[in-house]
């Protein structure tokens, strides 16, 4: 048995057969349910969501044979969520390392594809996630605001993209009061939608603008840009949301949103989804509901080791080489189980 300490995380690592289980020490109690749930935005103790996280992938549409090396985030425990990773399916021995730029925790490995030309994957989380809403976000790091002042390859900070969505007139005020600004402006801007001649899907803030249609990476990446023109720090998460309701099931993808901070705190807003139900979208300003797991943070990270192509948009799916290039073929069979 071989310790790491990588970050947040106290890492044992047992290997055998192919199979490695890892139990990270994370200085909290084993995840379990910890109130009673209410709708969300209505007076009552804040909400959790305590469930069992399969991450399962086949990578496929390989030669046999042909050597693959794949990057894998890692869900971490952090301020919105408690989280145990109890196993990790993959061919051959694993490493965990820290990405560069924004504590993302990432699993590599190399491996060769099977007869069948695939590379199996699975990794199971236990998870317990709390709603956020704007008093109760994470306290800002000073020293990590820069990160979330600069522009990345698809999130300029590009003045012409503020003023096409705003109008004229610049947007005054500060904090919250100009977030929830920019916030209604982008939702009366952008459709929710998947349109298949449109290159929507990498959080692309000029495509964004310009198309007006996208899903959730290109909401919250149009409003990280426009905040980040005005001098407001925000930042970019990327997990997976599950259904509100039933004991188990499939989650179909990753979903994101963003947050801006305000007076010390992170505050939380999800467009996409206060697009897709106008009931919803005083709630998604300042609040999220508990029902999703964080995988990763921020844009162009910095893996490690680092892949051929540089740094990476973001990271949620695998990311994949062989000989160099990105490989994008992949089946997903993303489920959770609630627990009791």
């Amino acid at each position: 048995m071989n310790a790491h300490t990588l970050g947040r995380w106290s890492v044992a690592v047992v290997v055998g057969c192919g199979f490695a289980m890892l139990f990270a020490a994370t200085g909290c109690n084993e995840p379990t349910a910890t109130s009673e749930s209410n709708t969300p935005g209505t007076p009552g103790p804040a909400k959790t969501d305590a469930f069992h996280f399969h991450y399962n992938v086949t990578i496929n549409n390989l030669e046999p044979g042909a050597q693959a090396r794949v990057w894998l985030p890692v869900a971490q425990t952090n301020h919105d969520q408690d989280v145990q990773l109890e196993g990790v399916e993959v061919p051959g021995e694993h490493d965990v390392y820290d990405e560069g730029k924004f504590d993302n925790q990432v699993i590599y490995f190399e491996a060769a594809a099977n007869d069948n030309g695939e590379i199996p994957i699975k990794v199971a989380y236990q998870v317990v996630r709390r709603e956020l809403t704007a008093e109760s976000g994470e306290e800002v790091v000073d020293e990590e605001l820069a990160n979330f002042l600069a522009p990345s390859r698809f999130v300029p900070n590009d003045e012409k993209l503020l003023y096409q969505v705003v109008g004229d007139k610049r947007p005054e005020g500060e904090g919250e009061e100009l977030a929830d600004e920019l916030y209604n402006a982008v939702y009366r801007w952008m459709e929710y939608g998947k349109p298949k001649d449109k290159a929507w899907g990498r959080g692309d803030s000029v495509y964004a603008c310009d198309a007006r249609i996208g899903n959730c990476t290109d909401f919250h990446s149009l409003f990280i840009s426009m905040c980040r023109v005005l001098k407001l720090p925000a930042k970019f998460e990327i997990g997976f949301m599950l259904p509100e309701d039933g004991a188990e099931g499939e989650v179909g993808g990753y979903h994101c949103w963003a947050k801006f901070a305000h007076e010390g705190r992170w505050v939380a807003v999800d467009i996409s989804e206060a697009d897709k139900d106008a009931t919803m979208k005083d709630y998604y300003f300042g609040s999220l509901t508990p029902n999703r797991v964080t995988f990763t943070t921020g844009r162009d990270l910095q893996l490690s080791p680092p892949p051929a192509a540089g740094e990476v948009n973001f990271l949620v799916y695998p990311y994949v080489e062989v000989e160099g290039k990105e490989h994008k073929d992949f089946a997903k069979d993303f489920r959770f189980v609630r627990l009791d």
